[in-house]
């Protein structure tokens, strides 16, 4: 008997000691698992930047890579000159017209000597409209420079394409001072378009009067393009309505031109006038 219950206490022991045993292991299987890793903190506007601009410096990235990052900079606000710079050499070195025109277009606003450069050779003798066009259109933040207006000047005249003359035309009279303004105006050798232009300078800077409007009516009256003939009298109805003289050009226009879109123009004035 004795046997038997020296038998059954160590049994009980067992079988209290068993659970505890489990927990204890499974306890130090726990400890010996790694913690799970905190998420990666996202990257601060700085680092952001940082890593765009490596991409566009790069020169071992393909020339569309580093456009496309340089849309991002702008989207960010955050071209510098070291970017300008670079994409400046890229736009001389590529074979793609349509990296040189997208380069020049993200980069309006930019203020770079070594870009400024690039464009005026690519306004003058680049084999693609559309990047003439480009360059002329983002020369005018260079202000008033007298190189830069020399050949904007140049290619509204002689450019062989209409799009890149009339582009050229309102980058170099967009922020000319009045007195300049006055001289195209005057000027009988002056383009429709530099007409066009100047008048819609002065006009904002001076408010629209009679003289203004007798320039606009000799581009309606010129071989000026179809669109900008419809700008023009859309101009004149806009802005000139007042002048006594504009009732009756639009009425003619609107009976007599050739072209259907410039007769719509004047007949909506006419209509809006009957109102």
């Amino acid at each position: 008997l004795a046997e038997t219950s020296a038998s059954v206490g160590a049994s009980d022991q067992s079988a209290e000691i068993a659970p505890l045993t489990a927990q204890v292991a499974s306890l130090k299987a726990q400890a010996s698992e790694p913690e799970p890793s905190a998420p990666a903190a996202a990257p601060g506007p700085d680092e952001t930047v940082a890593a765009i601009k490596k991409r566009v410096l790069n020169p071992q990235n393909t020339p569309g890579d580093r456009v496309a990052a340089l849309r991002e900079l702008r989207d960010l606000n955050a071209r510098d000159a070291q970017v300008a710079a670079a994409m400046a050499t890229l736009a001389q070195t590529t074979t793609d017209p349509g990296v040189r025109a997208d380069i020049f277009r993200q980069l309006s606003g930019v203020v770079e000597p070594s870009l400024k450069r690039v464009m005026l050779n690519a306004l003058k003798q680049d084999a693609t409209a559309e990047v003439r066009q480009e360059a002329a259109e983002t020369l005018p933040a260079y202000g008033n420079d007298p190189e830069v207006y020399r050949y904007l000047a140049s290619a509204s005249r002689e450019d062989a394409d209409a799009e890149v003359r009339e582009q050229a035309a309102e980058a170099m009279l967009k922020s000319a001072p009045a007195q300049i303004l006055q001289q195209v105006l005057q000027d009988p050798n002056s383009t429709e378009a530099q007409l066009y232009y100047g008048v819609d300078a002065l006009r904002k800077q001076q408010g629209p009067t009679a003289d203004q409007a007798e320039v606009l009516l000799k581009v309606i009256n010129g071989r000026a393009a179809p669109k900008l003939r419809e700008e023009a009298v859309e101009d004149l109805g806009r802005h000139y309505a007042a002048v006594p003289r504009v009732a009756e050009w639009m009425k003619y226009l609107a009976e007599s031109d050739a072209d259907p879109r410039v007769q719509r123009k004047a007949q909506e004035f006419l209509a809006e006038g009957r109102r």
